[in-house]
């Protein structure tokens, strides 16, 4: 088994104290006097599938083959070779971060978040619905993006996630260091600027391509539940019995807007129709 650094579990992501990263990874720091669970990434060689999960340990499989394995605070790699340190940041730390917050009761949702005005705002949509290029679009008009592709949710507290974001492709998002390939060349990651470590989560933003141009709609509760359902993550587990109707008690939009749009236009169409709302 791998060893895990101890110099890592001073940083954190997803609500968690992170072990087992680079040190380089793009975290954020442990403030001090706050405890967090904490999760320590392993890897251990794979030679054949594993065939018992054991009385206290939960296996499940990984996109491109191998397992992995969460057992308390510890999420083992089951792969033939070692995650590379990319692929460790994400989508690795995701995969494992996800396991080990429902196995702590909290909700795990596939979209990322912004933090407006001091209070988060869940983003998601379909894939390529350009949500991580309208994050890192939203950051560069100095809102602080929380998170790009995993939203980890206590109750009402959001968490933040890596300060990075992997995008389709390798154009430039002005403000922003220049992207770089990762995960085989098949996504160009950006960093982001630093993020608080929670946020109170104030409602969900769903992302909605158009050829009419850009308009925003609010959701009614049932069609709430039914896309934050879709969006739950690692189903399988026991969750809350109020845990998505708590968050579809939020308020909930659709953004649509045109493929070949300005980012900076629809990052400002958002915000425009988010401040009428609330006013």
């Amino acid at each position: 088994m791998s060893p895990v650094p101890a110099s890592t579990l001073d940083r954190i992501a997803y609500g968690l104290r992170v072990g087992g990263l680079p040190d380089d990874a793009p975290l954020l720091e442990c403030q001090p006097g706050v405890r967090w669970p904490e999760l320590r990434l392993v890897h251990e060689p794979l030679t054949e599938p594993v065939r018992g999960a054991g009385p206290t340990a939960t296996i499940v499989p990984l996109p491109g083959g191998g397992e992995l394995r969460l057992d308390g605070s510890t999420a083992t790699f089951l792969t033939p070779e070692p995650p590379t340190d990319d692929a460790l940041v994400h989508p690795r730390l995701a995969a494992a971060a996800a396991g080990r917050n429902r196995l702590l009761g909290r909700e795990v949702l596939h979209a990322g978040a912004v933090v407006i005005d001091g209070a988060a705002w869940a983003l998601a949509g379909p894939n390529q619905a350009g949500k991580s290029t309208l994050l890192s679009t939203l950051a560069t008009l100095g809102l602080p993006v929380l998170t790009d592709d995993l939203l980890v949710l206590e109750g009402a507290t959001a968490f933040a996630g890596p300060r990075c974001a992997d995008l389709r492709d390798a154009s430039p998002v002005a403000g922003l260091p220049p992207p770089r390939p990762v995960r085989g060349g098949e996504r160009w990651r950006v960093m982001l600027p630093p993020a608080p470590a929670s946020a109170p989560l104030t409602g969900c933003l769903f992302l909605r391509w158009s050829d009419a141009g850009y308009a925003v709609e609010t959701l009614r509760a049932a069609e709430r539940v039914r896309r934050l359902a879709a969006l739950a993550r690692w189903r399988f587990l026991p969750a809350r019995a109020t845990g998505l109707l708590d968050l579809a008690a939020l308020p909930a939009y659709e953004l649509r807007r045109p493929r070949d749009g300005d980012l900076l236009e629809a990052a400002r169409a958002l915000l425009a129709a988010l401040a009428a709302r609330r006013g």
